[in-house]
């Protein structure tokens, strides 16, 4: 069903690693959300649908997802009933947590990915098995559009949002 997710589907990529000669697997699935005019029940839509798969993924055993991407809002807003475009994730804290949630909630516009706006809607979502890379990691915002001058025109008019951390 790509059409909640604004016919751009999530693309997973697994990256298989060795540590302390263990094999592990990092699953990435990288989004990009409806925006605009009716983005915000579809973004609703997208997100329980995403939940529900990688629900269904760590209960056959596969684990370590981490979900960046244009997610075309900031976790906190709200429309006017009041609805979170992510609560599928947002109320289930057990399982998932946004690393992008400290950049989020500052409201700095250094800190917005997307500045022309400004906002903070490129996020970054873990699950479980990563909460403890959390644990000494850095998460931020590159400001490429300071250094290089024509970056917004030529590259993107979104800044990347970096997530650094060593594997436990």
């Amino acid at each position: 069903n790509d059409y909640n997710f604004a016919s751009r589907p999530p693309l997973l990529v697994s990256f298989l690693y060795e540590q302390e000669g263990v094999e592990q697997v990092l699953n990435l699935i990288d989004v990009h959300m409806k925006c605009c005019n009716d983005g915000i029940e579809r973004r609703h839509q997208a997100s329980i649908m995403l939940h529900d798969y990688l629900l269904a993924m760590v209960a056959e055993g596969d684990s370590n997802f981490v979900i960046p991407g244009d997610w075309n809002d900031d976790i906190y807003d709200t429309d006017e009933s009041g609805e979170y475009s992510f609560a599928a994730f947002l109320e289930d804290s057990g399982n998932f947590y946004f690393v992008t949630d400290s950049l989020a909630a500052t409201g700095l516009r250094s800190n917005a990915s997307y500045p022309s706006y400004p906002s903070f809607i490129d996020n970054i979502l873990i699950s479980h098995s990563l909460f403890d890379e959390t644990i000494g990691s850095e998460v931020r915002v590159l400001r490429l559009d300071e250094v290089f001058g024509d970056y917004s025109s030529v590259v993107s008019d979104h800044r990347p949002v970096l997530w650094s951390f060593t594997p436990n």
